[in-house]
């Protein structure tokens, strides 16, 4: 289980294989701005939804009289499809993003740094509900203001800015990282090609480990061999021993290598698109992760 260590908005998270990320908590306020974008395009989408129904319903009964119950039946139903699982389909298909969260640079994780499930999404949404209890109803008393007090009472009360459905939901919402790497890292050393058809076919790397790896190789240029080495160690020598690799392997090698494996179906993706024979890109590898995702890796390795 992860290991968690809060500084002022920021949470770095340990993980089992000793690899240590940051990311920037998103702020209630922040969250706040989010969520009113969201609701425009709710708006946007009521109205649109009612034009459609009601363009329809005209067509259908200049053909055929069948009165407005049964269109506004539909209208009704998509109207309450869209309102309650809006949120949860986006950050269940958009890995933790909606469009509102989106245009912010937000991103919804688990507490432990993973990507949100689908059960996440949809629980996290259902309990904004009692997040934006108190409800202030205007006369006549049928329209209602939310007052969101729960929800800003209980942000303010914890360091991750959790809301009562992050709670029941076990979910945070981070500050995406805007990433300098825009494209798979080239590596075109031959001792690394050669080194990662040495290691196990069968080895899955893990996507909290094709993570670190992304960062590690994107910063490679950065750092002299010597200093490369001595990051690469605390990765790369209980996975040398694990692998009954030769002990003068060496590290920085051996993690190109895994990154090789962890995108060699997006680096096979892309050359095939430079040779025209894809048009296509995934934007995730076998690994179940893409290189481009919020939180940046410690270059200080975790002690155990």
């Amino acid at each position: 289980m992860a290991s968690i260590d809060t500084h002022d908005t920021h949470i770095r998270l340990t993980t089992p294989e000793n690899i240590a990320f940051e990311y920037r908590i998103a702020g209630p306020f922040r969250r706040l701005f989010a969520y009113l974008l969201d609701i425009f395009f709710l708006v946007i989408g009521y109205v649109s939804l009612c034009l459609i129904v009601l363009l329809t319903a005209n067509l259908f009964n200049a053909v055929i009289p069948t009165g407005d119950g049964f269109f506004t039946a539909i209208l009704l139903v998509s109207l309450f499809g869209l309102n309650w699982f809006y949120g949860a389909v986006l950050e269940t298909y958009w890995n933790g993003q909606t469009l509102g969260k989106r245009l912010l640079g937000l991103r919804v994780l688990t507490t432990d740094g993973q990507p949100i499930t689908g059960l996440q999404a949809v629980l996290r949404n259902l309990l904004r509900t009692i997040d934006l209890m108190p409800v202030l109803y205007l006369p006549p008393g049928w329209v209602g203001i939310p007052l969101g007090m729960v929800g800003l009472l209980t942000t303010s009360a914890n360091r991750r800015f959790q809301r009562f459905g992050d709670f029941a939901a076990g979910t945070m919402v981070v500050v995406e990282e805007r990433s300098f790497f825009t494209a798979l890292v080239q590596i075109n050393e031959p001792e690394v090609f050669a080194l990662a058809e040495q290691l196990p076919a069968t080895y899955v790397v893990s996507p909290t480990m094709s993570r670190a790896l992304s960062n590690y190789v994107g910063r490679r240029k950065y750092f002299s061999k010597g200093r490369l080495n001595e990051i690469a160690r605390h990765l790369g020598e209980p996975l040398a021993e694990r692998f009954e690799l030769p002990k003068d392997t060496d590290y920085d090698t051996l993690l190109c290598a895994l990154y090789v494996m962890a995108f060699a179906d997006l680096r096979l993706a892309q050359q095939q698109e430079e040779e025209g024979f894809a048009a296509f890109t995934p934007s995730q590898t076998s690994s179940g992760f893409s290189p481009f995702t919020p939180g940046k890796m410690s270059a200080k390795p975790q002690n155990t």
